[in-house]
């Protein structure tokens, strides 16, 4: 089983918008070598940064979550409980 690993935001724009590291790191998530996951936040901070930032369409942006929810293994969300 490939090792999980979790690009954060920045990772995932630059693999995006540029060819650099965090492109390469994609490839290895896209080829199985590596499990990325992500949760349903930072898909929403993704979109928003691609849509403010960079002034990604909607459509992009559908496009963009999609292919990211195709290719990365989706982690269940839990918020931290209280310790109260």
């Amino acid at each position: 089983m490939p090792e999980r690993v979790v690009f954060d935001t920045n990772v995932l724009i630059s693999g995006l918008l540029w060819r650099g590291k965090p492109y390469q790191c994609l490839l290895l998530a896209r080829a199985n070598i590596v499990q990325a996951v992500y949760c349903p936040p930072m898909l929403a901070e993704l979109s928003e940064k691609l849509r403010k930032k960079f002034k990604f369409s909607e459509s992009r942006i559908h496009a963009v979550v999609t292919d990211i929810r195709n290719c990365l293994a989706r982690n269940i969300y839990r918020p931290f409980r209280s310790l109260r």
